[in-house]
């Protein structure tokens, strides 16, 4: 074996940094990026992080300019559905935002901590009339996510083809109901959704979208609140101690209508004064149609006016796909 070769190693003085070194970490490798390779980057960041690129450089407030102009889903909440949208946005603020989205289609996470019902001269705020302004400029709009109870009435009433996307969940849901929880439901609102909590319901009507339909600590105000209740395309209902008329006969349009829910799956009554016997009838008229036979969960409970018959007719009906079956006294 040959003598082993002795390593050289170059010493740097007074801690001098190669210049090759110095030229790498001061490149800017942002801006030597296209605008469709930073379009296509910031697909998989928030939007407030976005919004902060625009003041780094000037390449960079080009890029984020092209990419809201042609963005059609936008997420206020970077798919966080439990935040609150970040704070600070005052209706002139929000108006030129969503201006620069001109076709955006679907917005998500218009989930405000706080709105004002209305506007005052001279005082920037975020309001109601300013968020719906907003909402109105923007022509392709087809969906909004929000969890605000006059929010989503307002939508109804002045932009009714606006679907309401997601899960809507009131979060301010509180027993005793806070007067100021009310929300009335349209006939024919397009939403798939529904899970109320604490709040004061006039009545629930014809919704053909409607899915899933949860009502917890729900106040039923109109004497007949289910006489135009159909929802076809139902696949859950839960009603837990919700407040209503206390005649059993005002819950007949309430059963006949779950009947007509040819997919409901998940069938939840607590505390509901439907008339005894009631089910047994109903079932008997459609579970030939289809009535209540794709049911795989059942709970009956401290429904005063209940009978066995009524759990048993919807056992056997339901007995192909049964899962899950209570009965509480």
């Amino acid at each position: 074996m040959g003598p082993r070769k002795k390593s050289v190693k170059t010493c740097l003085m007074n801690n001098e940094i190669p210049e090759e070194t110095v030229s790498d970490e001061t490149k800017d490798y942002m801006n030597q990026l296209s605008h469709e390779v930073l379009c296509h980057i910031f697909r998989y960041l928030p939007l407030q992080d976005i919004m902060c690129m625009e003041c780094l450089s000037r390449k960079l407030k080009e890029a984020v300019t092209l990419y809201l102009r042609v963005v059609r889903v936008v997420d206020l909440c970077a798919g966080r559905w439990w935040e609150y949208m970040p704070s600070g946005f005052t209706d002139c603020s929000f108006l030129t935002l969503l201006k620069k989205m001109p076709d955006v289609e679907q917005l998500y996470g218009l989930h405000p901590r706080y709105l004002e019902r209305r506007r005052v001269r001279g005082h920037e705020a975020f309001s109601i009339p300013g968020v719906l302004e907003a909402l109105q400029a923007c022509p392709n709009l087809v969906g909004v996510e929000t969890s605000h109870l006059e929010l989503v009435e307002s939508i109804w009433t002045y932009m009714p083809h606006v679907h309401i996307l997601g899960k809507f969940r009131n979060r301010n849901g509180a027993f005793p109901i806070p007067p100021e929880n009310k929300l009335k439901i349209p006939i024919g609102a397009k939403i798939q959704t529904l899970h109320l909590v604490g709040v004061n319901v006039p009545e629930i009507p014809c919704i053909p979208m409607l899915r899933h339909l949860y009502m917890k600590w729900v106040r039923l105000t109109k004497p007949q609140p289910f006489k135009d209740f159909l929802c076809i395309s139902l696949r859950t209902f839960v009603m837990r101690n919700c407040a209503g008329p206390t005649n059993s006969l005002k819950y007949v349009p309430l059963v006949t209508g779950l009947a007509s829910a040819r997919n409901l799956e998940h069938l939840e009554m607590v505390r509901v004064p439907f008339l005894g016997g009631l089910i047994q009838h109903v079932v008997e008229d459609s579970w030939r149609s289809g009535g209540f036979r794709n049911l795989h969960t059942i709970v009956l409970g401290a429904c005063k006016n209940a009978l066995e018959v009524d759990l048993g007719y919807l056992i056997i009906t339901a007995a192909r796909y049964m899962k899950f079956g209570s009965s509480l006294p």
